[in-house]
């Protein structure tokens, strides 16, 4: 009786140790999944802080152009008044000049 008493220890072990393999195989399987989806989460997350990045610059691309097109008419502005001081610093010139 001894040796079937053996025989069942090594058995019971060796499927203990089998159910401790696969108890870690599926830990690993779901440890996986669980990497994949916090990754997922992680690209998802920067793709939508990309998109709102994006928007900023393309309004402030916008908003610059509108800008530029104003800064422009100013100087515009600025050339013909400054234009017409010399124009009229000309003028007084000349009307001395001749006085």
């Amino acid at each position: 009786m001894t040796p079937p008493k053996k025989d069942n220890l090594f058995t019971n072990v060796l499927n203990f140790m089998q159910l401790i393999v696969l108890v870690i195989g599926v830990a690993g399987v779901f440890l996986v999944i669980g990497r994949k989806d916090h990754q997922v989460d992680s690209n998802t997350t920067d793709i939508i802080e990309l998109t709102e990045i994006t928007r900023e610059l393309v309004r402030a691309q916008v908003e610059s152009a509108g800008n530029d097109a104003l800064h422009l008419q100013i100087l515009q502005d600025i050339r013909f008044r400054l234009e017409r001081l010399e124009i009229d610093r000309f003028d007084r010139e000349r009307s001395e000049v001749r006085g």
